[in-house]
């Protein structure tokens, strides 16, 4: 069985690839990534194997002045090698989340006051037939910043 490596990327408003913990665009914040419980570094990634399941959570945070109403999470996996799209090989990927949360959420979207955060977490399973190493995108945007 090989082990692959995953890295995650963060991707927020601009789909701007930066690091975890920064200011990811104008008003949100993605920071205290887990994989499987274990505080992701993303100087080294995680070693995965095939048919492993893979568990991230994450916490996002509106560093706006505003509120912000209309935010999506997603996730998509790319080849490390040639950074192809490897989605198809995944079964729950690419990844929309929906917010279903009784308080903060508006027709599946997030809605966050100035400085409020909250947590989401993504799941799947590594599939059998990914021979290459790869990594994830984590995206939360907000419609509202482009109004």
């Amino acid at each position: 069985m090989k082990v692959n490596k995953l890295v995650i990327m963060l991707v927020v408003v601009l789909f701007l690839l930066v690091g975890a913990q920064a200011v990811l665009g104008a008003g949100l914040e993605i920071s205290d990534i887990t994989v499987n419980s274990v505080t992701y570094n993303s100087t080294n990634g995680v070693n995965i194997s095939q048919g492993n399941s893979v568990t991230i959570d994450f916490k996002f945070t509106n560093q706006d002045t505003n509120t912000l109403g209309y935010i999506d999470v997603g996730a998509q996996a790319y080849k490390t090698s040639d950074q192809s799209s490897v989605d198809s090989l995944f079964t729950k990927l690419p990844y929309s989340g929906t917010c279903n949360t009784q308080l903060g959420c508006s027709g599946g979207k997030w809605v966050l006051n100035a400085n409020e955060s909250t947590t989401h977490s993504l799941d799947f399973q590594v599939p059998y037939t990914i021979t290459d190493d790869f990594y994830l995108t984590l995206k939360v945007s907000d419609a509202t910043l482009n109004k």
